[in-house]
């Protein structure tokens, strides 16, 4: 809302004075946003790291995969090939996808640190929940996949 004000109200300048320039239009709003800038809320974006730690027991499940099943006979290249193409295909998209969206709340910091984050709140779909709570549901699933693939790779193992 304060952006349309901001923007009906420099038309207006321009509209009266015709010597005003775009250059003075945007410097006003940058001396106006930057009025602002002290005056952002705390930021409720997740951190990186909770995210890079999920991709990375992910990247370990195949990792485990292709080292322990795929070397052991021809006739399970396949199967995990396959669940290496819908890994990448999958985390692949979800990962370019969230590093290529923006932080695009105009009224709140654009990062934080990982302290932060954890002591702070993450905005979701529902409301907000701890940062604690958020890094959880992040990490569990990757982190139990990575543990069981790996438990049932060394047992596969030790049993052939």
């Amino acid at each position: 809302m304060a952006t349309a004000t901001l923007t009906s109200t420099t038309f207006l300048d321009t509209v009266r004075n015709p010597s005003v320039t775009v250059r003075a239009i945007r410097r006003r709003e940058q001396e106006l946003t930057g009025a602002r800038a002290h005056a952002l809320a705390a930021a409720t974006a997740v951190h990186p790291a909770p995210i890079k730690i999920a991709l990375g027991c992910a990247a370990w499940f195949v990792f485990i995969s292709w080292a322990l099943f795929a070397s052991a006979d021809w006739d399970t290249v396949l199967p995990v090939a396959v669940v290496t193409i819908i890994f990448a295909m999958y985390l692949g998209g979800l990962t370019w996808g969230a590093a290529m969206s923006p932080d695009v709340t105009p009224e709140r910091k654009a990062s934080r640190t990982f302290q932060e984050f954890l002591d702070g709140d993450v905005d979701i779909a529902t409301g907000l929940i701890s940062g604690r709570e958020a890094m959880v549901q992040i990490i569990v699933l990757p982190l139990t996949l990575a543990v069981g693939g790996t438990a049932i790779a060394l047992i596969w193992v030790f049993i052939r």
